[in-house]
């Protein structure tokens, strides 16, 4: 490239065999030379500063000062954004739970849920396909669904749980394809239970336990291939196993068999994730050295969720909430700290939650269907 912008526009045509009648056409700044330096230094905005974490050039010092966001501003701010969405989508949810009803009663489902990235809307469109597939199937689509719960998510098959998902992006005849596919996974279902027992077996009576994940579903075939790795893995680390764990039980520890492949990890919960790639020398030394902390992790954890319902109701109650919720990825211990504060400060809030449905997450946000996110740790009014 060349050492000005003229230069390597030059070059760059050039090389792509493009024409070089226009660029000739430009006078060339003798003032600008072949300097390799901008006419002006370049200012960047603060938020570069921030995010890359480099000190601004001295005499660059920004006196625009941080605004700090608190809960009752932002709500100040949005409130009347989030009522009117609310409100344009209460004849929505109205049709959901008419036909949610309608299907459960019919089909005699356990329930049906919505576990996908689509917004509410297309839960409403994926129960009026569904209905209208009922009708034109009657008979096959209730002896199918009887006593099992209908899951409409991001994709199709059993899930480890036994329940029936079907892709809100797949049309009613993929959806027919699945549901005569669906007795064929009775068979799986049956051998995942046996196949959780042996290797629980293999770690010393360690506890093996399914989490099921909003938005992420496994599937029942793929959790057994899943689980006939691990078997594998650790059938032939059996002499490390003896030499980390012993003959300690390990039955007040939990492991969760998350995926084919990520890192070896104890949760925030006191669960072990265990990738199905890993090897299994690497399983049993990482259990043996963490076991401890995991299972005085679990101990507090299941001690901290009686807590958290009760936090949650009495929430709910003193802000005069629809409802509350929080993301995965908030443990116990944030929401019942988030709970609590805004208990303390609901009357600083006034009536700007109340009727309103509330979840707890890591940032601000409003919701399609005018749900709000609000940060576990947010600042409250001085």
């Amino acid at each position: 490239m060349g050492k000005s912008v003229r230069n390597t526009v030059i070059t760059v045509l050039e090389r792509c065999d493009l024409p070089l009648s226009y660029i000739n056409t430009i006078p060339k700044d003798s003032s600008q030379g072949d300097s390799n330096e901008f006419s002006r230094p370049i200012k960047w905005h603060p938020s570069f500063y921030a995010a890359t974490g480099k000190k601004p050039p001295p005499g660059e010092a920004f006196s625009q000062p941080t605004i700090e966001v608190t809960l009752r501003s932002w709500l100040r701010k949005n409130i009347d954004n989030i009522r009117t969405l609310e409100e344009s989508t209460t004849a929505v949810q109205d049709d959901i739970n008419k036909l949610r009803c309608q299907l459960i009663d019919h089909l005699e489902l356990k329930d049906i849920r919505w576990e996908s990235f689509w917004g509410f809307s297309h839960f409403r469109g994926c129960l009026k396909g569904f209905y209208l597939l009922y009708k034109e199937h009657p008979t096959q689509v209730k002896e199918t669904l009887k006593g099992r719960t209908l899951v409409f998510g991001n994709n199709s098959g059993v899930s480890l749980h036994g329940d029936v998902v079907l892709s809100g992006e797949d049309v009613r005849a993929d959806w027919i394809k699945i549901l005569r596919s669906v007795s064929a996974y009775d068979a799986v279902l049956e051998r995942l239970p046996y196949m959780e027992k042996k290797l629980s077996e293999l770690l010393n009576n360690i506890q093996v336990v399914r989490r099921k994940h909003y938005h992420h579903i496994t599937m029942a075939d793929e959790y057994e291939v899943l689980l006939n790795k691990l078997l594998n893995t650790l059938r032939r680390s059996q002499v490390l196993s003896e030499k980390w764990l012993g003959d300690e039980s390990l039955s007040d520890v939990q492991i969760v068999v998350e995926g084919e492949s990520g890192p070896l990890a104890l949760s925030n919960t006191g669960q072990f994730l265990l990738p199905a790639s890993v090897p299994g020398s690497l399983i049993v030394e990482f259990i043996a050295k963490n076991k401890e902390q995991g299972s005085y992790t679990l101990k507090q954890n299941m001690s901290y969720r009686l807590y958290e319902e009760k936090a949650i109701e009495e929430c709910k109650q003193h802000l005069e909430l629809k409802e509350i919720s929080k993301d995965e990825n908030i443990t116990c211990e944030q929401m019942i700290t988030c709970c609590e504060r805004l208990v303390t400060e609901y009357w600083k809030l006034g009536l700007l939650l109340t009727d309103t449905r509330l979840n707890i997450s890591h940032y601000y946000s409003m919701m399609q269907d005018g749900k709000i996110c609000i940060p576990w740790n947010c600042k409250m009014d001085e």
